[in-house]
C-alpha cells in the first residue's frame, strides 16, 4: 500500500503540473481564436482521438497486463504491432475524413496532419504504457510534461507575437505529440533491449486477442465521452461547441486524480496474483471524497475562474458546469473500476456499460439539447455516466468482495497515508 500510494502521489503532483500548463493553452487557444474557432479546434481533435482510440485495439492495456506478468515479454513487440494496426487506421482515416468534416477541416493540409497525429498518439500511447507497465513513474511524467511545456512555450511566442490561428495552433499540437515520440524514443533506449524488426506472429496474436476482449468497450467509451460535441453542433452550431468544451475541460478536471492513480494501480495488481479488493476498495473511496470536495470547490470558483481567465464569448459555461459535475464525480469511479477490471483479465465487462452509456446520451442529446440547450447535453452527460456506473459496479461486485457500502465509509486513515505522501513528495 505504501509504494502504491507513494507512485500515485509522485504521477499526481506531475499531473497537477502537466494540468496547469495544459490549462494556460487552452486560455491562450480559447481567447485568441474565439468560441466558433475553438468549437472547430475541438471537433479536430474529438475526430482524431476517435481514430486513435480505433487503432489502439486495447493494445496499450495489454502491453501493461503482459509486461507486467511476464518479466521475460519483450515490449517491442507491442510497438511494432502498433505501428502495423496505425497505419491501417490512417488509412481508413485518409478515405473517410472527408464525408464528416467540414469544408474548414477539410483540407488536404488537415488530413495529413491529422494522419501523423494518429500514428505518432497510438505509439507514444503504447510506449508510455511500457514505462507504466515497468513501474517507471519518473519518466512517464517526464516525458508527458516536458512536451507539454515546450508547447507552452512556443504557443506564447505566437500569441504575442499576433500570429496564432487555428492552423498554427492544430500543427502545435502535432509538434507536441512529435517531441513526445522523441523523449520517449530516448528513454525506451535506455532500459530495453535492442530493437529487432523480427516479427512474431505468436506474440503479436495473444497481444491483439487480449486488447480486443476490452476494446469495444474503450471504443463506445470514447465515443460517448465527448459524443455530446457533435451532437452540439449539429443541432446548435460550432460556436456553442467552442463555449461547451470549456465547461467540459474545466469539469474534467475531476477525473486526474482518478486517472492518474487507475494508471498506477494495473501493473500493481496485474504483478501478482494476490488479491488486491483492499487496495481497490481504498482507491474507491479516496477518489469518491476527492473528486466530491474538489467538484465542490469548482462549484464555487467557477464564475471566478471563467470571468479571470476567458473572453466575455465564453461565459455562458459557467452555468453548464453544475450539470456536468456529477456525470465527472461518476467517472472518475468507473475510471478506477475499469482499471481493477483489466487488471484481472476482465476488460471486456468495460463494453456493456459503455454502449447503454453511448445509447443513453445519443437518446438525451435529441430530447435534451433542442429543450435546453447546452444544458442538456450536460444532464444527458451525467446521467448516461449514471448508467455507466450501475452497470459496470454490478459486474465488478461480482467478481470482488467489495459492496457499495464500503465505498462511502470515510476512511480517516487512508488520508492520513495519502497527504503524509503528498507532504513528502512536495519538492
Amino acid at each position: 500500500m505504501n509504494s502504491f500510494i507513494g507512485d500515485s502521489v509522485r504521477h499526481f503532483l506531475f499531473r497537477i503540473f502537466g494540468l496547469i500548463i495544459s490549462f494556460s493553452i487552452t486560455i491562450i487557444i480559447s481567447n485568441n481564436l474565439g468560441a466558433e474557432a475553438k468549437g472547430y479546434f475541438s471537433l479536430f481533435f474529438l475526430i482524431i482521438g476517435y481514430f486513435t482510440m480505433i487503432g489502439s485495439i486495447g493494445l496499450p492495456g495489454a502491453t501493461v497486463f503482459f509486461s507486467a506478468r511476464d518479466p521475460e515479454f519483450n515490449p517491442w513487440h507491442s510497438i511494432s504491432l502498433s505501428y502495423l494496426l496505425t497505419i491501417l487506421i490512417c488509412i481508413l482515416y485518409i478515405i473517410i475524413c472527408n464525408f464528416y468534416f467540414s469544408n474548414r477541416l477539410s483540407s488536404f493540409m488537415y488530413v495529413i496532419i491529422g494522419t501523423i497525429f494518429i500514428l505518432l498518439s497510438n505509439v507514444n500511447n503504447v510506449k508510455q504504457h511500457i514505462l507504466i507497465s515497468k513501474k517507471k513513474i519518473n519518466d512517464y511524467n517526464f516525458t508527458s510534461v516536458v512536451p507539454t511545456f515546450i508547447m507552452l512555450c512556443l504557443f506564447s511566442i505566437l500569441y504575442f507575437s499576433g500570429n496564432l490561428n487555428l492552423k498554427n495552433s492544430v500543427i502545435l499540437y502535432l509538434l507536441g505529440e512529435c517531441l513526445k515520440y522523441c523523449f520517449l524514443r530516448y528513454k525506451l533506449k535506455m532500459f530495453l533491449k535492442k530493437f529487432t524488426l523480427q516479427r512474431n506472429y505468436a506474440i503479436w496474436k495473444k497481444l491483439f486477442l487480449y486488447g480486443l476482449k476490452g476494446h469495444p468497450g474503450r471504443v463506445f467509451w470514447s465515443i460517448n465521452h465527448k459524443v455530446d460535441f457533435l451532437f452540439i453542433n449539429f443541432l446548435m452550431g460550432t460556436i456553442y461547441v467552442g463555449i461547451y468544451s470549456i465547461a467540459f475541460a474545466l469539469t474534467e478536471l475531476l477525473t486526474l486524480a482518478a486517472s492518474s492513480l487507475s494508471a498506477i494501480l494495473v501493473p500493481y495488481i496485474t504483478s501478482t496474483d494476490e488479491k488486491h479488493d483492499n487496495l481497490t476498495k481504498s482507491s474507491l473511496n479516496f477518489i469518491l471524497y476527492f473528486s466530491l470536495l474538489t467538484g465542490l470547490l469548482l462549484i464555487l470558483s467557477s464564475s471566478i475562474i471563467i470571468d479571470t481567465f476567458f473572453i466575455d464569448e465564453y461565459c455562458d459555461a459557467k452555468s453548464i458546469i453544475i450539470f456536468l459535475m456529477p456525470g465527472m464525480i461518476l467517472l472518475s469511479l468507473i475510471r478506477v473500476i475499469a482499471a481493477h477490471l483489466s487488471a484481472i483479465g476482465l476488460p471486456q465487462i468495460q463494453s456493456y456499460g459503455a454502449v447503454a452509456s453511448l445509447v443513453t446520451t445519443i437518446t438525451l442529446d435529441f430530447i435534451l439539447i433542442p429543450l435546453y440547450g447546452l444544458a442538456g447535453a450536460a444532464i444527458a452527460t451525467s446521467i448516461a455516466y449514471f448508467i455507466n456506473f450501475i452497470i459496470l459496479f454490478n459486474f465488478f461486485n461480482n467478481h470482488t468482495e467489495i459492496k457499495f457500502r464500503d465505498i462511502i465509509i470515510f476512511d480517516v486513515n487512508l488520508y492520513k497515508l495519502f497527504f503524509s505522501k503528498l507532504l513528502h513528495h512536495r519538492t
